[in-house]
């Protein structure tokens, strides 16, 4: 695939909303190299993960400039709903945020405030890689269009998020919705024995999120699971990570 004409990276969101099938991975090494790597072979979107791996803001800024170079849509996974970082990565030139453990409407409204200018509280500088270095004639136009494209996920991993899936999925500026299985797992495993199967849970959640014909994903170990998956109901896919990538091909130089 290296060398072939990419779709631009704000064409992710309108992607992502018609449903198309996508192919990403997450970036768990903070280096702008691996970014390059992943971003040469045309990858569908990356995803940046400052919940789970070593991101400070200035590897963020770097991966996300090489994301740039690419034009390969960066996606960043904060550490949290109310994380500051929602804003600074958005202004880094990040294509859109993946925010955890979000289990009601409201704590999708904030990150959704967060993330968004109008309607929201987002605040405004035109100086940022995002707003081109103040060379935007208006901060208006600059503002419609940066809230045009940013894509916005909220993770459904938590328990409570089977009770209010269905007035989640009504939030229309709420992009798609990602199923981390794992912590998912965990929080029904902590519910007690009352609480549904994870099975029983996920396809309550696609189902749900299927219903109002809004976009799904998950994250898949490997690629031999994308298939099996997108049959389940899945739209985008975050396929292991560059972790996993060198570990395997460590693996296979072993055995050889």
């Amino acid at each position: 695939m290296t060398g072939q004409t990419r779709p631009a990276p704000h064409n992710l969101r309108l992607r992502m909303r018609n449903r198309e099938s996508l192919r990403g991975t997450f970036v768990k090494i903070p280096h702008p190299q691996v970014v390059e790597l992943l971003g040469a072979e045309g990858i569908d979107f990356l995803v940046l993960d400052a919940e789970h791996a070593a991101f400070d803001i200035q590897a963020l800024d770097s991966c996300i400039m090489a994301a740039r170079t690419w034009s390969v849509p960066a996606l960043v996974r904060v550490p949290s709903i109310d994380s500051p970082l929602i804003a600074a990565v958005l202004d880094m030139g990040a294509q859109g945020i993946l925010l955890p453990h979000v289990s009601t409407v409201a704590a999708a409204e904030e990150g959704l405030r967060a993330a968004l200018y109008h309607g929201g509280e987002r605040g405004l500088t035109g100086s940022s890689r995002s707003g081109d270095y103040g060379g935007n004639a208006s901060l208006d136009a600059y503002t419609r269009r940066a809230d045009s494209e940013v894509v916005i996920i909220a993770q459904l991993e938590d328990c409570e998020a089977l009770e209010h899936i269905g007035q989640m999925a009504k939030l229309d500026r709420v992009d798609g919705f990602f199923i981390g299985a794992a912590d998912l797992g965990l929080s029904l495993a902590n519910s007690g024995p009352d609480a549904p199967t994870l099975n029983d849970a996920m396809e309550q959640l696609i189902t749900t999120v299927a219903a109002a014909g809004r976009p799904l994903g998950t994250y898949v170990d490997r690629i031999d699971q994308a298939a099996k998956h997108a049959a389940q109901g899945y739209h985008f896919l975050a396929i292991g990570s560059d972790q996993t990538m060198i570990r395997r091909a460590a693996s296979a130089i072993k055995m050889a």
